[in-house]
């Protein structure tokens, strides 16, 4: 559509809008009780909802974004045939639970009742009297999901996708965990290994010395080396003790 058609269609409206309040003021009045009386008795409790989906229906005329025009006029439409159907389903349901489910109580209860206007009273009977009671559920039932779905299937789906995201979140937040505490166990398996070798080579070390001095008393002892040498003698035993346990402590490395 046209801009043109756009800006003509809703001169119109507001022509119309306008022409309603000039009738309603200047010579509404006049029938205002009857006015009032018609709506009341052909939409009972319904007479004021209606004026306001009227007037919604006009006022989404106007908005500029066609899907935007399209969602809530057919958001409002399901509105209607939502209310309809479940206004019917409640009638009849509480009717057959009563056990009183027949025409004369149909109308008794939506008139007298519930005030739900005669054009609701005479759909209700209509369908009772056409249609099986089996059926008639049936049909409302998915009727009724069907609006639920175009009335808040946008936050139901925005509910489900939250749900679903937190899960995802909280399944994350599991597994972080999981990894930090693998990690820190593998650091505490880390540092009591390292612990251990130390401890391992300070006793090597001990043993060393010990060694060491036994065997240069013992050379002392029986005048196999001068005492000038004892020192020598000494370094070069501690150097070749230490060479051999660091092969063996790379050789233990590479073993595990």
């Amino acid at each position: 559509m046209s801009k043109k058609k756009k800006i003509v269609i809703r001169f119109i409206l507001l022509a119309f809008i306008f022409s309603l309040f000039f009738f309603f003021f200047k010579i509404g009045y006049k029938y205002y009780d009857d006015f009032i009386f018609f709506g009341k008795n052909y939409l009972g409790i319904f007479f004021l909802p209606a004026f306001i989906i009227i007037f919604l229906d006009i006022f989404f005329t106007f908005i500029n974004s066609k899907k935007k025009r399209i969602l809530y006029k057919t958001r409002l439409l399901f509105f209607i045939i939502f209310t309809v159907s479940v206004s019917s389903v409640f009638v009849l349901g509480t009717l057959k639970y009563l056990g009183r489910l027949n025409e004369a109580d149909i109308i008794d209860v939506c008139i007298m009742k519930y005030n739900f206007g005669f054009l609701i009273t005479y759909f209700i009977t209509y369908i009772f009297s056409a249609f099986k009671l089996n059926y008639i559920f049936a049909v409302f039932s998915v009727v009724i999901l069907i609006s639920l779905f175009f009335l808040i299937g946008k936050e139901i789906g925005q509910t489900i996708r939250y749900f679903i995201k937190c899960k995802r979140r909280r399944e994350a937040l599991k597994l972080e965990k999981a990894l930090l505490a693998k990690m820190q166990e593998q650091i505490a398996i880390k540092e009591t290994l390292e612990e251990k070798k130390a401890v391992e080579y300070e006793k090597q070390n001990i043993i060393l010395d010990t060694v060491i001095k036994e065997k240069v008393e013992k050379a002392i002892e029986k005048d196999i080396l001068p005492l000038d040498k004892v020192e020598e003698q000494e370094e070069e035993n501690k150097t070749d003790i230490k060479e051999d346990k660091n092969n063996e402590f790379s050789e233990e490395d590479t073993i595990k």
